[in-house]
This record gives structure tokens, C-alpha cells and sequence, in this order.
């Protein structure tokens, strides 16, 4: 296995759960119940905030935010949470990792759009960047993973589940970046 934290010095991580059904065909009607009712929004934002890690330079300190967090956010708090993620001691959006992080999201989403074999059920997205400023520029600004395939199944066309969420993340993300520009 691979720590792909260790190329940062200060990582901000974030783990994000995707897509709207996050139990697996064989799943038992408790099983069900329970994931439904883990995240009222999982339905309509396809995807759920389970973890950040953010490095705040000026303090030299950490902010952890579990999933208990993650699932008392609304769709309206979500845009907030993405912008603190995002965001350094002084306010300032890391466009850069932003905008790293969505090269990376874009590469996923092409890569599902075209694999049609599988359906990847509570599969996650660990988004990393370097929240330490000034890093050189030759370091790495940002990496994304999948992570946690334990429910894999066989599929006969795109995983919509995955990318209903996966686009919706893209789309928030977006939305930031716009926003610093306006």
C-alpha cells in the first residue's frame, strides 16, 4: 500500500463517500435502512463528506472534522465546507489545488464514463494537498485517489451511481473557482 500523504509536508485530506446508493446489490434490508439513514442528502448531493484534515499554517495546527460533522452538513452548508478545505489561515482559496484537484477528477470521470464492467458501491474519493505555503513549485500541489473498493459488482453500462456524485463534487468545486474570479 501506498501513504500518498508522504510526498506533502502539511497535508489537508478530505474523504468523500460517493454516490447517492452506498450499499451493494446483496445488501440485507437492514443494511439499507441503515445507510439511508446515515446522510438525509446523500440522495440529492451523490456523494458525502466523511473527513477533513486541514493544516492551518499561521496556527501550526490541524482542524479535524469526523464524519459525525460530515453528516450534519446540508446541501446549503456544503459550498462552506469545500471553501474551508480549500482555504489558508489568511482567508485565500488555493486556486491551485482547486484547480489540481479538478484535472484529477476530470481524469476519474473519464476513465468511469468509459468502463463499463464495474459498479463501485461506498467507494470513496482521499483528496490531498500541500497545505503548507510556499512550497516550491516543483513539489506536488495535489493528489486523488480511490480508495475502498470493498463493493465491486459487476455492471452492464456506466456507473451512474459514481458519477452522479462525482460531478456534483466537480461542480462545487467549480463554483469556488468561479467565485474567487468574480
Amino acid at each position: 500500500m501506498e501513504n500518498i500523504t508522504a510526498p506533502f509536508t502539511r497535508p489537508c485530506i478530505m474523504d468523500i463517500k460517493m454516490g447517492h446508493v452506498t450499499y451493494d446489490p446483496e445488501a440485507s434490508e437492514q443494511k439499507i435502512a441503515r445507510e439511508k439513514r446515515k446522510y438525509e442528502y446523500v440522495q440529492q448531493l451523490g456523494f458525502q463528506i466523511i473527513g477533513q484534515k486541514i493544516y492551518k499554517p499561521k496556527r501550526n495546527e490541524y482542524i479535524v472534522l469526523d464524519k459525525v460533522h460530515g453528516r450534519t452538513l446540508t446541501p446549503e452548508q456544503i459550498p462552506q465546507s469545500f471553501s474551508e478545505f480549500f482555504n489558508g489561515d489568511d482567508g485565500q482559496l488555493r486556486t491551485d489545488a482547486v484547480a489540481a484537484v479538478l484535472l484529477q477528477l476530470s481524469n476519474i470521470e473519464d476513465w468511469f464514463r468509459q468502463q463499463k464492467t464495474y459498479r463501485f458501491y461506498a467507494l470513496s474519493l482521499l483528496v490531498v494537498y500541500e497545505g503548507e505555503s510556499g512550497q516550491p513549485a516543483s513539489s506536488k500541489i495535489a493528489d486523488v485517489r480511490l480508495i475502498d473498493f470493498a463493493h465491486v459488482f459487476p455492471a452492464d453500462g456506466c456507473d451512474e451511481n459514481f458519477l452522479f456524485g462525482l460531478r456534483n463534487v466537480k461542480q462545487y468545486l467549480e463554483s469556488l473557482l468561479k467565485q474567487r474570479v468574480e
